[in-house]
């Protein structure tokens, strides 16, 4: 499929918003579209975030909630969580013994994270990666993280296009797929979305007509298109720090939403990546590099491990050395006491980076 109505085939949430208002849309570069989630002017946008983190943090994550939302309703439920603490419907904190530790965990809903852009005053910076930003520092790690790719009349058939794809056995990366077109009495589409994999799999893809789920008949078939993919899991903590991480977290974001699947033409080549990827596909991606979000627990290479332990491990054992008084040493004993090693651990290539660091060897990591 080419595109004929922008030469740059990625989203652009402001061109869209622009032809849905016939003109009239804000001159704001922070724009909302629809109730829920928020948008940047690339059209790429976090739709869900939920990470936990160390019960040591609760009175700073309860902070930086109240902060944002206000005060809390103490009476709230979260599954799997004792206690919960809900500073609006969309913002939630829970306390309690899950996963074998004392845990506490941080959920905001897509209208949350609308409302923290609402609250922005300042364009030039990210308000939902910065919150997550704050919560990585605090210790946190992302269970669920959802990016959201807007198309506006750029790719009017995508969800056709995907269904079709999958229906022909040219899905890659997930192996099942739900399409779904609810009718109303006179036989009119009045919604389509095109499930791929499951949530088991820690990446769970939904593309649908979001002009048709917002605004009904009002919206042309195609007008809004949405690419929504849930992380979850390992891959959600691998995702938010990448997020974290990188330069321009929309690059990431995008690069990883459009790498959650893959469609080519199954000539039964076992090599995936020598099947030719059909053009529909080839369109949506235009310049982005997809990325395949693996389910890994810390970067392999060392300069990216020290990288993930300042950032996330040492704000807290600095500030216990600092408020205190305990020697480093005394703390790494904690940190390592009851871990254990496996053939695998040593095959890590940051084992022998490290090594050949501090012996002198060829190796010299940042």
């Amino acid at each position: 499929m080419t595109n004929d109505t922008n030469p740059d085939p990625r989203p652009t949430a402001m061109q869209g918003s622009e032809r849905l208002a016939a003109g009239t849309a804000s001159s704001a570069d922070w724009t909302q579209l629809g109730n829920t989630g928020s948008k940047f002017t690339n059209g790429v946008c976090l739709d869900w975030l939920s990470m936990t983190g160390p019960a040591c943090s609760f009175s700073a994550a309860y902070d930086l909630l109240q902060g944002q939302f206000g005060e809390p309703d103490p009476t709230a439920r979260m599954k799997f969580y004792g206690k919960c603490w809900a500073f609006n419907r969309n913002a939630t904190l829970g306390s309690g013994h899950h996963g074998g530790a004392e845990t506490i965990r941080v959920e905001l809903t897509g209208t949350a994270l609308a409302q923290l852009y609402e609250q922005s005053e300042n364009v030039f910076e990210d308000p939902a990666i910065n919150f997550l930003g704050a919560l990585v520092g605090l210790g946190f790690v992302g269970t669920r993280i959802d990016i959201a790719l807007d198309f506006f009349g750029t790719h009017p058939r995508l969800c056709e296009n995907v269904r079709d794809a999958a229906a022909n056995g040219c899905l890659v990366g997930l192996k099942s797929s739900d399409p779904r077109e609810p009718r109303d009495g006179e036989g009119n589409v009045t919604g389509r979305t095109v499930y791929l994999g499951s949530r088991q799999t820690g990446r769970y893809v939904r593309c649908y007509d979001k002009g048709l789920k917002e605004n009904g008949s009002a919206s042309k078939p195609g007008e809004w298109v949405r690419w929504e993919v849930q992380f979850e899991k390992d891959c959600a903590a691998q995702l938010g720090r990448e997020l974290y991480d990188a330069d321009d977290w929309t690059e990431a974001a995008t690069s990883a939403a459009l790498g959650a699947v893959d469609f080519r033409t199954d000539t039964g080549d076992k090599n995936v990546s020598r099947r030719p990827r059909l053009g529909f596909w080839q369109a949506v991606l235009g310049d982005t590099t997809p990325r395949r979000i693996t389910c890994q627990n810390q970067p392999s290479d060392l300069a990216g491990f020290l990288s993930w332990c300042r950032k996330t491990v040492a704000p807290t054992i600095l500030a216990v050395m600092d408020k205190g008084g305990i020697e480093p040493d005394v703390l790494f004993m904690d940190i390592i006491r009851g871990a254990e090693t496996t053939p695998a651990t040593f095959k890590r290539p940051a084992v022998q980076q490290w090594i050949d660091r501090h012996e002198g060897g060829p190796t010299n990591a940042a």
